[in-house]
C-alpha cells in the first residue's frame, strides 16, 4: 500500500481508540473521505453515531487490508462500502467479493451495504449495475444513492452542479438522504430529515 494510505490508516487506528464499537461505519474512496458527514448530521439532527474510515484513492484490491486494520476493530453494526471510483474496468468485482467474504467471516453480525459509485463519469456509473448484481448474489444490501442525481444520459444532472462544474450542496444532501434511509433508527427521525428542503439546507 502506498505511503499516503499508511498515513491515513495510522490516523484512523489512533481515532479508533476514541470510538465506540457496534455503530455505523462508512468505508470507501476519495468521495466518501471528503463527504461532509459532520455538517449534514448537524443540519439534519442525526443522532446515530457513525465513523468515516474512507481512504483517498482506495481501490477494491486494497480494501480487505483497510477493513482489517481500521474497520474490523470497531465491530460495526452497519457498514456502508463505496468502491469503484478509481477502477478501470469491472474486474474489480472479484476483489469486492473477497472483501464481502472476509467481512462475513470476520463479523457475521455486521449488516453490509454497498453504495453505488458516485461519479460524473458515465463509464464509472455503469459499474453500478455490476455492484447491484453483486449485492444480490452475496445477499447484502445495494444502496442506489445516484438514482435521483443521474439523468437519462448517465451524467449528473446540471442542477446538481455548481457554476464551476463541482457537485453542489443539493447533490450531497440528496446522496445523504438515500444513505440515511438505510441507517435510520426510527421513521420519525427520517421524516424529520426529509422535511428539510434543499433551500433550508442552504440557509
Amino acid at each position: 500500500m502506498r505511503t499516503e494510505f499508511n498515513v491515513q490508516i495510522h490516523e484512523y487506528r489512533e481515532l479508533n481508540k476514541l470510538a465506540a464499537e457496534g455503530e455505523t461505519v462508512f468505508m470507501g474512496g476519495t468521495f466518501l473521505h471528503d463527504f461532509p458527514f459532520a455538517e449534514l448530521c448537524r443540519k439534519l439532527c442525526v443522532d446515530e453515531k457513525m465513523y468515516n474510515r474512507s481512504i483517498c484513492g482506495l481501490s477494491a484490491s486494497d480494501a480487505v487490508e483497510v477493513y482489517r486494520q481500521v474497520v474490523s476493530p470497531l465491530k460495526p453494526k452497519k457498514l456502508f462500502i463505496g468502491l469503484g471510483e478509481v477502477e478501470e474496468n469491472a474486474g474489480f468485482i472479484d476483489d469486492y467479493i473477497k472483501l464481502i467474504d472476509y467481512i462475513k467471516a470476520d463479523s457475521p453480525g455486521t449488516k453490509i451495504m454497498l453504495i453505488s459509485v458516485f461519479s460524473g463519469d458515465v463509464a464509472k456509473c455503469r459499474f453500478n449495475a455490476d455492484i447491484r448484481e453483486l449485492a444480490q448474489e452475496t445477499g447484502v444490501v445495494y444502496v442506489d444513492a445516484m438514482d435521483k442525481i443521474i439523468g437519462a444520459d448517465g451524467k449528473i444532472m446540471e442542477h446538481f452542479l455548481s457554476e464551476g462544474g463541482q457537485l453542489s450542496l443539493s447533490a450531497y444532501v440528496t446522496y445523504w438522504r438515500r444513505a440515511y434511509h438505510y441507517m435510520r433508527k426510527s421513521t420519525l427521525s427520517y421524516c424529520d430529515a426529509l422535511s428539510l428542503s434543499d433551500a433550508a439546507m442552504m440557509g
